[in-house]
């Protein structure tokens, strides 16, 4: 497989492409996979809607089999290109049509799959399905009060988000035992006494508080029939390097723009990503539409909508061909 085609997929913050993003994205999902890691030891693993594979991967290190699938053909050969183990293989399907048998698999991980669709209840019955007797589900979804209603946000790529009692309920409806915690990527420092038990002080550049966690924004939950494994509180701490915000090409930038127009459905998608939000923070704290600023001042400033410009410039050009009269 060659370089170009290992790298085919977009980097439209759809997906977590590891190899060309950071920030909180990378501590969100890595932290994700690597709790599950710690409860699929030995156990055979389906991993739905896997992305780029990485996920997979890092579960396959210690289970004794892990199939990850995914609806996008592009990601299903990128996966099986770049993780090779004789314990773990890739496939193209869907969570509401998993190409598994029934009773297959120990565990089945999905990560920020169910807000990407409707269809919630015939993805919990295809789990259910390939699920062996005494399995266990270990999924996520963003909390879409903490996620989209505080902040007024809207994730292009997100069709039907929950609430936090919403997802226990459609979990409960399907598992006997289910059990949320909750997660939230925070930028802070921490000063403590090395045996220090005392509550956590928070101090804001506002307001000071003591003892109170900040909300999740993701609820990852465990669910089964069998009494759930115990999940000790975690943090992950990245060794990589924080990537440097993007240089800005006001001319790249411009033409972008003259391409994709107003009207560019990639355009809108990417300005209103989760990507381009963590590259410009700046707008989130002014409670600023992206879309609309990016088309009165971004461009102009040189705020790049993806990290690989030349390319978004190629899908815009077949957007628009596609969108001439025949």
């Amino acid at each position: 497989m060659s370089v170009t085609e290992q790298d085919s997929l977009p980097a439209d913050g759809e997906r977590f492409l590891p190899d060309r993003m950071s920030g909180d994205i990378e501590l969100e999902h890595r932290h994700r996979y690597l709790l599950a890691a710690e409860l699929t030891v030995d156990r055979e693993v389906l991993d739905i809607a896997c992305g780029e594979g990485y996920g997979s991967a890092i579960m396959a290190a210690r289970a004794r089999r892990v199939t990850g699938v995914d609806i996008a053909s592009a990601a299903v050969e990128q996966a099986t290109g770049r993780y090779r183990r004789d314990n773990l293989h890739f496939a193209r399907g869907s969570c509401a049509a998993i190409p598994l048998a029934d009773r297959s698999v120990d565990v089945v991980v999905s990560f920020e799959t169910i807000e990407h669709h409707t269809e919630h209840e015939r993805m919990l019955r295809e789990i259910r399905r390939v699920l062996r007797p005494a399995g266990l589900l270990v999924i996520s979804s963003p909390d879409k009060a903490e996620y989209s209603d505080k902040p007024g946000y809207r994730n292009p790529f997100h069709v039907k988000e929950l609430y936090k009692q919403e997802f226990h309920s459609l979990l409960a409806a399907h598992f006997r035992q289910v059990r949320l915690v909750g997660q939230r990527v925070m930028r802070s420092s921490i000063i403590a006494e090395e045996e220090e038990s005392s509550p956590l002080w928070r101090r804001r550049e506002t307001s000071e508080t003591a003892g109170e966690r900040p909300a999740p924004i993701y609820w990852i939950a465990l669910a089964a029939d069998e009494t759930l494994p115990p999940l000790p509180n975690s943090l992950y701490e990245s060794s990589a390097p924080t990537a440097a915000a993007p240089a800005r090409q006001p001319n790249i930038a411009k033409l972008i723009g003259v391409v994709g127009g107003r009207e560019s459905a990639v355009l809108r998608a990417l300005l209103r990503s989760d990507w381009y939000r963590e590259q410009n923070p700046d707008l989130l704290a002014a409670g600023v539409d992206p879309y609309e600023h990016w088309f009165s001042y971004g461009a102009g400033e040189g705020r790049l909508p993806s990290a690989d410009p030349l390319s978004l410039l190629d899908r815009l050009m077949r957007e628009r061909n596609d969108q001439q009269p025949r």
